[in-house]
């Protein structure tokens, strides 16, 4: 079953059990063309949107700089955090696994470098993965930028149908 009938048919449940509140969270574009195709889901319920973008470009570009170097260990030493190397090593024996990781930005990003380069994911966490670890960065730091991008847009885009089905609909920035 779709994700988005779970979704319906949970909501119903919820509301019909008397819940009177439920926070649908995330900037997902593909949760947010789904919802507005299937406006059904909202019958029911006083809908509230409030759609965050960053009050700073530079500030937010730092900001994510920042989660991703975390993300590759930087500031840490070797072995004294799990980071996204090391999960891509535990993962890529695993192709099903793998195939669906593909889809998550940063590892994404890990895979295509490892692809392009012949190289083992081993070597993102051995002797030689600092000095990929740059590229890398580089690569996932650009793709989350370009992702908040797509969402802006289809959040602008979507504002319109959001208003149709909201009882309230309000931008704050962060």
């Amino acid at each position: 079953m779709p994700a988005i009938d779970q979704l319906v048919q949970l909501q119903r449940r919820l509301l019909e059990g008397g819940t009177r509140a439920l926070v649908v969270e995330g900037g997902s574009i593909s949760l947010l063309d789904v919802l507005l195709a299937r406006p059904e889901w909202s019958n029911g319920w006083r809908v509230h949107v409030t759609v965050c973008v960053e009050r700073s470009a530079s500030r937010y570009d730092a900001d994510v700089a920042a989660r991703v170097e975390r993300m590759l260990g930087y500031g840490t030493r070797p072995g004294e955090a799990r980071t996204l190397q090391h999960e891509l090593v535990a993962l890529w024996d695993h192709p099903q696994a793998r195939k669906h990781t593909a889809e998550v930005l940063g590892y994404q990003q890990a895979i295509d470098l490892c692809e392009i380069h012949g190289l083992p994911p081993q070597q993102l966490t051995g002797p030689a993965g600092p000095l990929w670890r740059g590229e890398l960065a580089q690569l996932i730091h650009g793709a989350h930028l370009a992702y908040a991008r797509q969402q802006r847009r289809a959040l602008a885009a979507a504002l319109p149908a959001l208003n149709d089905i909201a009882e309230r609909v309000e931008l704050c920035e962060t």
